[in-house]
């Protein structure tokens, strides 16, 4: 893992398979990643939502 590509759940399966910890850990790795890497890059604000009536 060289840091350039994300953890599929494919590859996941793959490296649980191969005995490199659980496809559940890997997903969440990726995912703390992801979720990381978007608040690091400043999403743009987003309006509240309206309650309907």
């Amino acid at each position: 893992m060289h840091g350039n590509a994300n953890i599929s759940s494919n590859l996941a399966v793959r490296l649980e398979e191969a005995g490199v910890g659980t496809a559940r850990a890997w997903l969440a790795m990726q995912a703390a990643h992801d979720l990381a890497a978007d608040r690091a890059a400043g999403i743009a604000k987003v309006k509240p939502l309206q309650p309907v009536a």
